[in-house]
């Protein structure tokens, strides 16, 4: 049964890497770009990319589908939202709650998010504040955290066996 969640989530991070690299190259393609907009987009690309890529390690269990995945649920955990950074990824599918307060008001919402979303601001100046945490990703981490890594590791103290090849004749 474990392994069909982990099916579930790698499918789910090939499908948000994907719709996010098309997302970001769409943006790039109608935006004047400074240096600073260069960057941003070169990261969010890396991080859409590792999410490919980890989503196709965990689907055909390798060794670094596990680790990047594990990576790419705990960069979609947190929505952070503040006058100095704004922060959201998501990745195939997002639910989460989030509180948000003002100097005015306080609001409590939830969200959904489908196929990739994200926002990276800096000194945005704004007076709203807000907090949100990914239901999905927590959930991802937990399946991820309980199931055990592909591949042998040694211990330090166990020897490393080669394997004996026997000829028939």
């Amino acid at each position: 049964m474990l392994g069909a969640f982990l099916r579930i989530i790698a499918a789910l991070e090939i499908i948000g890497g994907f719709f996010g690299l098309l997302f970001v190259i769409q943006q790039a393609s109608v935006t004047i770009l400074n240096s600073y907009l260069l960057v941003l987009f070169c990261i969010v690309s890396v991080i859409y990319a590792l999410s490919i890529f980890g989503g196709y390690g965990l689907w055909n269990r390798r060794p670094y589908g596990r680790s990047l995945s594990i990576i790419i649920q705990i960069i979609q955990v947190p929505k952070i939202v503040s006058r100095w950074l704004v922060l959201m990824f998501s990745f195939g599918i997002d639910a989460y709650p989030y509180l948000t307060f003002s100097s005015e008001s306080v609001g409590v919402g939830f969200d959904v998010k489908l196929l990739a979303f994200y926002q990276i601001l800096m000194n945005t100046k704004m007076e709203l504040w807000g907090v949100g945490v990914s239901i999905p990703a927590c959930i991802s981490l937990l399946i991820l955290i309980q199931s055990k890594p592909y591949g042998h590791v040694y211990k330090p103290d166990e020897p490393v066996r080669s394997a004996e090849i026997e000829r028939q004749d």
